[in-house]
């Protein structure tokens, strides 16, 4: 399959850029292209770390020196993101358990909405670490609260009340072949998701804000059909970050 006909199209692009969800997906396309053209010798190697259905590597994939990797744990979005042909190879693991790749195999790591999932985010951090090369980068994009124990506890109580047969709580001793979701377990604020990330021996090289509400209200999301709408948004969460509800942290492996 040729390169030109693995670039998304102008339907998909849109698709992609008229959702304040997905906004984040151009800041990170434009810095991996950065990346990538100041890197020399084999391709640059983006390793995708809970990938799902393949959309963050559809909307970047283009004709520069990139090579797409994915890790997926549900075999519906592995095949999903097959579809896509974005990528040059796909494992299915679950990131509880070890990253099954080589370290220092990877110029960029991608952890997209998955660090609330997992009761090992900080051990998850330590492999991205270990797995990219010297001064790689690592892209971190998560929901951020102002008071994120108060929510923990209370999803915390409410799992114990009922819990839905579909949804999995990610721990080492979990089924998940039982589920087809995962059930979120952590929740962070602005500086508790930038310290963990330097915990893990990373600097942090930019914080970007893209959402102020995550627009669970219908009303806020027919109001994302607008284009005015949306720059006012990501241009206040941008300027101010920490008035954001989602935002991206990259940062490099010294």
């Amino acid at each position: 399959m040729s390169r030109e006909r693995l670039l998304p199209s102008p339907e998909i692009k849109k698709r992609f850029e008229t959702k304040l969800k997905y906004a984040h997906f151009t800041e990170i396309r434009e810095s991996l292209y950065q990346a990538a053209l100041s890197s020399t010798g084999p391709p640059f190697r983006v390793l995708d770390l809970a990938c799902g259905p393949g959309n963050m590597a559809l909307f970047c994939i283009n004709d520069h020196n990139i090579e797409w990797f994915g890790l997926e744990l549900w075999p519906n979005e592995l095949r999903q993101a097959s579809r896509t042909g974005a990528y040059q190879g796909l494992i299915q693991a679950n990131l509880i358990e070890r990253l099954p790749v080589k370290v220092g195999i990877a110029d960029a790591v991608i952890l997209n909405e998955i660090l609330m999932y997992l009761d090992n985010s900080v051990e998850l951090l330590f492999e991205a670490f270990n797995v990219l090369k010297p001064s790689g980068i690592l892209y971190v994009y998560n929901p951020v609260y102002t008071i994120p124990v108060t929510l923990s506890a209370l999803k915390k109580m409410g799992r114990s009340i009922h819990s839905s047969p579909e949804a999995v709580s990610f721990d080492r001793d979990c089924d998940w072949k039982k589920a087809s979701r995962a059930s979120r377990i952590n929740f962070y604020s602005f500086d508790s998701l930038a310290a963990e990330i330097q915990t893990a021996g990373f600097k942090i090289l930019e914080v970007t804000g893209f959402r102020i509400f995550r627009n669970r209200i219908r009303l806020m999301r027919e109001l994302e059909r607008f284009e005015l709408y949306r720059n006012v948004t990501k241009n206040l969460a941008k300027r101010f970050p920490r008035l954001a509800s989602d935002i991206l942290v990259i940062a490099q492996k010294p």
